[in-house]
């Protein structure tokens, strides 16, 4: 007879079912990273299959796509542009969707003479077969066209040049080249007196300026300009304060008659550039006057001096001291 106190012989694979966790040994244990890498691949598996069985379905989706104008008449113009994009909604696998919302085909717009208006719709259909074309906004797009003509006209400039303190534009600005051949349609180009630059403010110059300044693209296109830019210049100099003194001339007067200004002189400041100060301070052509016809119309007893230099001295903000002169004695007078 077997021992009634034998315990029964219990197989390890049933024994390990209610054995506690914390009493399984740290060796049996997965290794944490092998343990996160399994983690990972499962979750990634998943998306590419969730992505797979997604790119399947059938959906609508609203796709830009660019425009072209193509086929333009010769000797015609465009008077207006057709909208650089139009809006697609389209229905189509997911695959399909997807080539053709990261590469969208340019969708050629040809001009015609018997027509202005184009049906989108049937043109974007006969472009993109792969996918269903709901609907083109816009619908139709009108390009009317005009005899095209080319015309010189003169540059504008919207260019500001703001001199440094004590700096100043020497002479005058110059453009290169100051007129421009414009060519389009001949409705627009019949009507313009002038092309202007792009707008450009230049602050604080305290040099010389030599740039290239676009021209204005204002009309979006519709103009063509044999060339797109123009070279400006700006002759900036330093100027410093310069100080004379003069004896006031009286011009004009006839030989029998004298006139006696008091005071007889006068003092002038003005600005000048640096290069050029000692030729203005020296110079005898910088002169100081009255004209003898102000005394003839004068009723007021007083008279007020005026200046006169050099053509090619750069003379900026004269101020004379005193600025008012009496004048008497006057010998011979009628």
């Amino acid at each position: 007879m077997a021992d009634q106190n034998q315990k029964p012989n219990v197989p390890d694979w049933l024994k390990s079912l209610f054995v506690r966790n914390d009493l399984v040994s740290a060796r049996d244990e997965p290794e944490p990273g092998r343990k996160g890498f399994v983690i990972t691949l499962c979750i990634l598996t998943a998306c590419l299959l969730w992505f797979a069985f997604s790119m399947q379905e059938t959906y609508l989706q609203m796709i830009e796509m660019p425009v072209e104008v193509t086929d333009l008449p010769e000797g015609r113009a465009l008077l207006s542009l057709p909208p650089d994009h139009v809006r697609v909604q389209v229905e189509g696998e997911g695959v399909q969707l997807l080539r053709l919302y990261y590469n969208p085909p340019t969708i050629p717009v040809a001009v015609s003479t018997d027509t202005e208006s184009q049906d989108m719709q049937l043109i974007v259909s006969e472009e993109v077969s792969s996918v269903s074309i709901q609907s083109v906004m816009p619908r139709t797009i009108s390009m009317p066209t005009d005899d095209q003509m080319s015309r010189r006209i003169p540059i504008r400039s919207r260019i500001a040049v703001r001199t440094a303190p004590a700096h100043f534009i020497v002479g005058d600005v110059v453009i290169r080249p100051d007129s421009v051949t414009v060519t389009g349609a001949e409705r627009i180009v019949s009507g313009l007196d002038s092309w202007p630059t792009e707008r450009l403010v230049m602050p604080d110059v305290g040099d010389t300026v030599r740039t290239t300044v676009p021209l204005a693209d204002s009309l979006g296109g519709l103009l063509h300009f044999d060339t797109p830019t123009v070279e400006f210049y700006a002759n900036v100099q330093e100027f410093t304060e310069g100080s004379r003194s003069l004896q006031v001339r009286v011009t004009d007067a006839p030989p029998n008659r004298r006139v006696s200004l008091d005071p007889s002189s006068v003092t002038v400041r003005y600005r000048i550039p640096l290069s050029q100060f000692d030729e203005a301070a020296a110079s005898e052509a910088f002169v100081a006057f009255v004209a003898y016809d102000q005394i003839r119309t004068d009723t007021s007893g007083v008279l007020y001096p005026q200046l006169d230099w050099p053509d090619n001295l750069n003379v900026r903000e004269p101020r004379i001291t005193p600025d008012a002169l009496r004048y008497y004695n006057v010998l011979g007078a009628n």
